[in-house]
């Protein structure tokens, strides 16, 4: 909404999307604005609650921010508002989406003061978003400092601390922080190095994409960082996690066996429990990537690495971890 002011709202405005904390950011950021301004702000649940906002605005000539969910509100309260607006007076609408067919209210509403912050569906663009993200506040806070935070700096933040960017916004704060007490204007690795902890969260998604495409490399990296940043022994959580190796090769397994005797997307579905999509877009990508024999293999030696913890045994990682490397590389099973 480039050249818009929350100062001199239009009647109506839309902010959307799945990424919760760009869209509430901003929610929050009209508040702010609203009450600094001496105006009050409105939560409203529910339509009556945002007529009889409205219609106290009109009477006392009290400009106020309404802010309601996106499906709360219908077409006739929009086009009532926008034909007779009070200065000042916005209404406000949040949600998850613009999609007129489910809200029509957002065809009523111009499309410049309509906003969506989606977040993306695939591991590299949330760590896409997040090194932009980085880069952007950090110049914001830095003095509109565009050279504030040097790219492969940013993606080494991201890289420590995650892609959520509500993490990444509190880290970069404190970073900013630092750098403006010191009289820089530009954050330095140092800067970084003293302040960023590593994130300790376990992440599979790396390790789910580098297996799904049968990548050593990937696979390597993924399982050295997870080892690396696990404050505990995260072997069984690799076996009997849902959706980790172990589940995911159980179930590339039977996809594989089912459309060897000529199964669709629909049976697979059916028999192994999976939404459709995700047979047809993830598991059958990946069972076809896998031969069923490597995928035998592997299925049977992440069974002896499991019953291994059980046993005691001192190496239980290893066993785990040389089993995926061998799939990986087509090594024959039963070797372990």
């Amino acid at each position: 909404m480039a050249g818009m002011s929350w100062k001199t709202p239009p009647s109506a405005v839309v902010v959307a999307g799945t990424e919760d904390f760009l869209r509430d950011r901003e929610v929050r950021n009209a508040a702010r604005v609203t009450i600094t301004l001496g105006r009050d702000v409105v939560w409203a649940s529910n339509e009556e609650e945002v007529v009889d906002a409205l219609t106290m605005s009109k009477t006392f000539g009290s400009p106020s921010l309404v802010i309601a969910d996106i499906d709360k509100v219908s077409e006739d309260t929009i086009v009532e508002h926008q034909e007779n607006p009070q200065e000042g007076t916005c209404i406000l609408l949040v949600g998850t989406s613009l999609d007129e067919k489910k809200f029509p209210a957002l065809g009523k509403i111009n499309g410049a003061y309509q906003v969506s912050h989606m977040k993306p569906k695939s591991t590299k663009g949330m760590r896409t978003l997040a090194v932009r993200f980085a880069k952007s506040e950090a110049g914001l806070l830095l003095g509109g400092n565009k050279d504030a935070l040097d790219p492969k700096l940013a993606e080494a933040l991201v890289g420590a601390v995650g892609s959520d960017l509500g993490v990444v916004s509190k880290e970069i704060t404190k970073i900013s922080a630092l750098t403006r007490h010191q009289g820089r204007t530009i954050i330095s690795l140092e800067d970084i190095r003293s302040l960023v902890r590593p994130s300790t969260d376990m992440n599979l998604s790396p390790l789910r994409e580098a297996l799904k495409n049968r990548d050593t490399v990937r696979v390597a990296k993924a399982l050295d960082k997870i080892r690396r940043n696990s404050t505990t022994d995260p072997t069984m959580l690799l076996l009997r996690a849902k959706g980790g190796p172990a589940n995911l090769a159980l179930t590339w397994l039977k996809a594989s066996l089912l459309i060897a005797r000529g199964a669709g997307v629909d049976e697979v579905s059916s028999r192994i429990s999976a939404p459709a999509w995700a047979v047809r877009q993830d598991i059958i990508p990946a069972a076809q990537r896998w031969d069923t024999k490597s995928l035998r293999g592997l299925v049977k030696n992440l069974a002896r690495a499991d019953r291994s913890v059980l046993l005691g045994s001192p190496s239980a990682w290893v066993f785990c971890e040389s089993s995926l490397f061998l799939a990986c590389v087509g090594q024959k099973p039963g070797t372990l």
